[in-house]
């Protein structure tokens, strides 16, 4: 007895993503008097890869790894005398995660966001309370109310990173780049913070094991 197997008509696909992300940005405490005063400066390069899969009508993404490329990080603690600068550049790398991908009206959306980041990053010489440092994020879906108050801060660009749903279907490969400007929007706070940031996204249809699609 012999069975013969046919390809199905229209094989599953998915698809390789990735998003390469850069930001610059800086950070100060700026307190009454001849009291200490304190500043950070950072620029990070993070690559994300992951899978994007049809999942009844929606996506289903997989985060497979992140990789940081670059990083500088210097915090300095500005006294009336002197300074103390520390490098952190080996010390501190913030973490992504890609929450999930969706689709609203026709438009695949990437939501992503970092884990809270405390600063200064145990500086013995400043002695002001911490707080959690605004890296960015991307918006997500329109009935999220935590996302607004990140795009308050918004001062130029877009931090939406999506694309028309079908270009993913049409196209073997697909790049977009997205950027915008942020700066935080508090005016009673002694903190402030601003930042700047580039995502590069790329996604390559696939078909079956792999292998590119036609």
């Amino acid at each position: 007895m012999f069975f013969v197997f046919s390809a199905p008509e229209n094989p599953p696909l998915w698809w390789q993503v990735v998003l390469n992300i850069s930001t610059s940005g800086e950070y100060a405490y700026k307190p009454e008097g001849n009291t200490p005063g304190f500043n950070g400066t950072f620029f990070f390069n993070i690559v994300v890869v992951g899978t994007l899969q049809e999942d009844g009508g929606d996506y289903m993404f997989m985060q497979l790894l992140q990789q940081t490329q670059a990083s500088r990080w210097k915090e300095t603690v500005s006294g009336p005398v002197k300074q103390s600068a520390v490098d952190l550049s080996n010390k501190l790398r913030p973490d992504i995660t890609i929450n999930y991908a969706f689709l609203e009206k026709g438009i695949l959306s990437f939501d992503f966001s970092f884990k809270p980041l405390p600063v200064p990053f145990k500086n013995k010489f400043f002695l002001e309370p911490h707080t959690y440092l605004d890296l960015p994020e991307s918006a997500g879906e329109e009935t999220i109310r935590e996302k607004l108050k990140y795009k308050m801060g918004i001062i130029s660009g877009d931090n939406r990173v999506a694309l028309p749903n079908k270009l993913i279907y049409d196209n073997v490969q697909t790049n977009r780049e997205f950027a915008w400007k942020w700066k935080q929007n508090n005016p009673g706070n002694r903190w402030t913070s601003s930042h700047e940031i580039t995502v590069k996204l790329t996604i390559i249809r696939r078909v079956n094991k792999g292998t590119p699609g036609q």
